[in-house]
């Protein structure tokens, strides 16, 4: 991912170097379409390592809760005594 970034923002670099004067059209092509690329691309990063953070969790869960058997035993309030434990902004039972 971090190639296509770079690839990105340097075809948009080029464009704007390879010309000699910049019109303010050229400035305000340019600032709005950098600012979106990278706010697209962060915000798919972000989504991405949220979606590898909640499984890694999950899987954290299901081996405490199964403690090595099939199915696991419920009615614990597992999620809520685990949020008020943690109490980390983020995470809650809603999560």
């Amino acid at each position: 991912m971090q190639k296509d970034i770079t690839s990105a923002l340097r075809l948009i670099k080029d464009k704007w170097e390879n010309k000699h004067s910049h019109s303010f059209d050229d400035l305000s092509d340019c600032v709005p379409r950098t600012h979106q690329y990278a706010q697209t691309t962060a915000i798919r990063a972000v989504n991405q390592l949220a979606t590898m953070r909640n499984w890694l969790i999950g899987c954290y869960i299901v081996e405490y809760e199964q403690q090595g058997k099939d199915r696991a035993q419920y009615g614990e309030r597992l999620l809520k005594r685990l949020e008020e434990k943690v109490n980390c902004r983020g995470l809650n039972e809603t999560l």
